[in-house]
């Protein structure tokens, strides 16, 4: 079961996930994903925790992760079209959007290790950004095959190539299948706000979007509530340390466990 925070940025998405990872630690292995590009659930959980894992995964990581999975496979196909080096592999994975499309994956290369993961999402603009993204790569994929069918009897060069680029696009087809089933059935989605109307313009913005991908919404957090706005999750103000604040909010988060995980 995958549990994903969203909301601008701001609002306390790495101190709820925190929070909740040190809960569902006591339930499970967990695995705390965080995909902020600034990323520091490191500075909140210093210590060693049984049975919690913390990863950082920017879109660097992501780029270099995507060089070494798949460009060989990327070079193979399009060399099966074209005359090009391997200086081709470095230049696409620095093309916008194209490490994006696999970062999902790095949740597939978690789930089966772990009973739960935290995802702890960037700002609520690149977080949808990339969840359109992966479903458009889950839309067309397909339409991409049949390109290929279309064209591959006038393309005398693949037929000297020793890679198969449909088993390389079936490969790609799977690996969208799979990562939009766990995005869609096997991932919780709760929107964090704040007390101030900004906060909750883009909260709502956000559960719209989502509900146009097929995606919906468990519930709503109100982080640093003040009395101004409510939501079925409500956290008061507090001041501290960021892990004094994480403790604070464990108890709160509690309510998440208790509704889910007893059904």
């Amino acid at each position: 079961m995958i549990f994903s925070f969203l909301g601008k940025g701001g609002v306390g998405k790495t101190t709820i996930s925190s929070a909740l990872a040190l809960e569902l630690s006591l339930h499970g292995r967990v695995a705390l994903l965080s995909m902020d590009a600034i990323p520091m659930t490191h500075e909140i959980i210093r210590e060693k925790v049984n049975n919690l894992d913390l990863y950082e995964y920017t879109e660097k990581d992501a780029q270099m992760e995507w060089k070494e999975k798949y460009g060989e496979e990327v070079y193979s196909l399009i060399s099966s079209f074209f005359d090009l080096d391997r200086s081709i592999i470095d230049h696409i994975s620095r093309a916008p959007g194209i490490a994006d499309e696999f970062m999902f994956a790095k949740l597939l290369d978690l789930k089966d290790n772990y009973d739960y993961i935290v995802w702890d999402t960037a700002a609520s603009s690149s977080t949808m950004y990339l969840l359109m993204l992966e479903r458009e790569f889950y839309e067309h994929i397909s339409n991409d095959i049949r390109f290929y069918l279309s064209i591959k009897d006038t393309v005398s060069k693949i037929m000297r190539k020793e890679a198969n680029p449909m088993e390389i696009l079936n490969k790609w087809k799977k690996l969208a299948q799979d990562v939009w089933d766990i995005l869609s059935s096997d991932t919780l989605y709760f929107i964090v706000k704040t007390d101030d109307d900004l906060s909750y313009y883009q909260g709502d913005i956000i559960e719209k979007d989502l509900n146009s991908l097929g995606l919906t919404v468990k519930s709503h957090i109100l982080n640093r509530s003040k009395g101004k706005y409510d939501a079925p999750i409500k956290i008061p103000e507090f001041s501290g340390s960021a892990r004094d604040i994480v403790e604070f909010t464990r108890p709160f988060i509690r309510q998440i466990l208790n509704d889910i995980l007893n059904g």
